[in-house]
């Protein structure tokens, strides 16, 4: 698989894939198009798809644009009411040529959020940054992100590369820190990320480096629980959806 990072507007993550042996591409969360276009022209791939993890316009922006283009089909939950797009469902396989990307379902930032396994990499749109989580704020519901948490993302394999999309990596790393100050785990990654950002990096990771310090993976960890209950002296550790739920709405404040 052909695979190539577009940073996009600042933070934002735009991603493309495509099949060497037929040269047919598909690319996630277009934002700038014109980049996207040379980026296809220099390597002679055509554009089939256009993939969407969820409908805010700093995902779907380029739509119209590479469509014109290239006549691209765009795919994108229909709950996200994008414009023109074919519907995905949940554990649906999408050809690009020879590759088969597979589409799992995680509601919560948004309620059609929806994230895309590409072989080894997890494209996760604003359900999962390093060390973080997206919020709820914008139609989103955090019942339906920790669930999509709990029954999709925790089981997936731990060595698949998160592929978010936005770089925030650094400020939810502090986020983190701020509930295990003594992680060493984090510590690392920090050191990680701010020598990746002094190079103009995306840090990497995966799933199973996730779990070692982003809190959404955490929250039944007794450490970070143990954080939480300093802010929420009342909340019911036993509970997995409380603590979670306690971890967003720290987020939210910080």
């Amino acid at each position: 698989m052909h695979w190539e990072v577009i940073r996009a507007g600042g933070d934002n993550l735009t991603y493309l894939l495509a099949d060497p042996a037929t040269r047919e591409a598909a690319v996630v969360d277009p934002l700038i198009p014109e980049e996207t276009l040379a980026r296809l022209r220099h390597g002679h791939w055509k554009l089939t798809t256009v993939l969407i993890t969820h409908g805010h316009p700093d995902h779907t922006g380029g739509c119209p644009r590479l469509v014109e283009a290239t006549g691209a089909a765009v795919r994108a939950h229909p709950a996200e009411q994008v414009a023109g797009a074919k519907a995905v469902r949940d554990g649906e396989e999408i050809p690009v040529g020879g590759l088969r990307l597979m589409v799992l379902a995680t509601p919560g930032h948004t309620p059609g959020s929806v994230c895309y396994r590409a072989e080894d990499k997890l494209l996760t749109g604003d359900t999962v940054f390093l060390a973080g989580a997206g919020n709820c704020r914008f139609g989103g519901n955090v019942k339906d992100l920790y669930r999509s948490f709990r029954d999709q993302i925790l089981p997936l394999d731990p060595s698949l590369e998160l592929c978010p999309g936005h770089d925030y990596a650094q400020n939810n790393l502090g986020f983190a820190q701020s509930l295990e100050p003594d992680s060493a785990a984090l510590l690392a990654k920090q050191a990680e990320a701010a020598k990746a950002a002094a190079a103009g990096n995306i840090p990497a990771s995966t799933l199973a480096e996730e779990r070692s310090y982003n809190p959404f993976f955490r929250f039944q960890e007794p450490s970070l629980i143990q954080g939480l209950a300093r802010a929420f002296p009342e909340l019911d550790r036993g509970d997995p959806e409380a603590c979670f739920n306690a971890v967003r709405e720290l987020r939210n404040r910080w």
